[in-house]
């Protein structure tokens, strides 16, 4: 590494847009994303593949490419059948929110200001194997208060080149394996950071069962994407600064509750445990909490006490009663200001309780493949929505 990493800040970055080819359900699309957007689609559109893409960028980065693609399908199910092709593209872009984003090292603050990336690799059928085709980094960043460019290719043959060929953050480094990622391996500080954009991406699809279990004491601030852990996070929160907010956050999605803490069980586990309104006398452990409740307070959690840059939250209205779900989608839509928040959904009420920007709408073409659409650029949809008409009622009724 052409200079040591001291210490590191965490990046405010966004993913502006992907471009997928041959995965999955997906043929080729292009895609822009707002800081908050909210995914729709029928059962089987794809928007479980939409939210793979994330989970496999990450997953390669974290485990290598052939447990990424073995985790995600295998060789016979990573690839679009309708193409019959073998090779996989996806490549992301986007940009800071403030110049923070980076990390100090001993030649002084590197920050990057926008980054792509692209991954393009096949498998074959005879061989059951892996290949990376190429990849390609591309940064625009500040270093020492001076604003530079710097691009990171790699080939076939694991050989990775840089231009400008004379940067200082240059790899010292021989050819990488055929399925190793130059992610897997950051070798510059560069790297390190883009590294860490994939890796903080986090896809949180909640498990009432498991959040209604007893877990073991523990220090874990990081919420699991199951909610597993809420106990563990909630007693985090409550010897933390923002004690008392806790509790109004809570209380501005359920009016019922008056305390939300966690109850030893044994002495060496605990359960969350909810004090309402109600009584002064009566509280209740997770088990006896309905599920609506619990899925609040952990998307409460998720979306305001944790750290990410990039949330995908998947059915969030999942046992929550519709005259809720408006007010969720303001705290949606006011923590969009603070991180990335992707939203899927099948609840009309809550697409009606949002901005028609924000919707994209993926489908399935008469070809079996997925696509993904802007319903603000439909001229129908507009008049419609001119004409009275609720975004919800557009859903059901299959006009958008």
């Amino acid at each position: 590494m052409s200079d040591t990493v001291l210490s590191s800040r965490k990046s405010e970055v966004i993913v502006s847009t992907i471009e997928i080819e041959n995965f999955k359900s997906f043929e080729t699309i292009s895609l822009d994303l707002n800081d908050f957007t909210v995914i729709i689609g029928k059962n089987s559109s794809g928007k479980s593949n939409f939210v793979d893409v994330f989970r496999f960028l990450r997953d390669m980065i974290d485990n290598g490419l052939n447990q990424a693609v073995l985790t995600h399908g295998g060789t016979a199910g990573i690839h679009n059948i309708s193409t019959k092709s073998r090779e996989t593209r996806i490549q992301i872009s986007g940009n800071t929110r403030s110049s923070i984003s980076g990390i100090s090292t001993k030649g002084g603050d590197l920050s990057i200001k926008s980054y792509s990336y692209e991954i393009k690799f096949r498998s074959f059928v005879r061989k059951q194997g892996l290949q990376i085709l190429n990849e390609i980094v591309h940064v625009e960043y500040t270093y020492k208060s001076e604003k530079n460019e710097l691009t990171y290719s790699r080939n076939r043959n694991g050989r990775i080149s840089t231009k400008p060929y004379k940067s200082i953050f240059k790899p010292q480094f021989g050819d990488l394996p055929k399925e190793i990622s130059i992610l897997q391996i950051p070798i510059t500080p560069i790297l390190f950071l883009i590294r860490h954009v994939i890796s903080d991406f986090r896809i949180f699809d909640l498990d009432i069962k498991r959040m209604k279990e007893a877990v073991p004491i523990g220090r874990m601030t990081l919420l699991e994407e199951d909610g597993s852990n809420l106990p563990d996070v909630i007693n985090w929160i409550l010897t933390g600064p923002d004690k008392k907010n806790f509790i109004r956050n809570i209380k501005f999605l359920l009016d019922h509750v008056d305390e939300v803490t966690t109850r030893h069980i044994l002495g060496s586990s605990h359960v969350i445990n909810v004090k309402e309104v109600y009584s002064d006398k009566h509280e209740f452990a997770a088990p006896s909490v309905s599920e609506g409740t619990l899925n609040l307070i952990a998307l409460v959690v998720a979306v305001k006490y944790q750290d990410l840059p990039f949330v995908i939250i998947e059915e969030p209205e999942r046992f929550v009663h519709p005259s809720v779900l408006s007010r969720l989608m303001e705290l949606f839509e006011e923590q969009g200001k603070r991180k990335q928040i992707i939203v899927t959904t099948h609840s009309p009420e809550l697409v009606s309780s949002t901005e028609l920007e924000t919707i994209r709408l993926i489908e399935r073409g008469k070809d079996g493949c997925t696509k993904i659409r802007k319903p603000a650029e439909n001229v129908v949809v507009k008049e419609f929505i001119e004409g009275g008409l609720a975004l919800g009622d557009m859903m059901i009724d299959n006009t958008l």
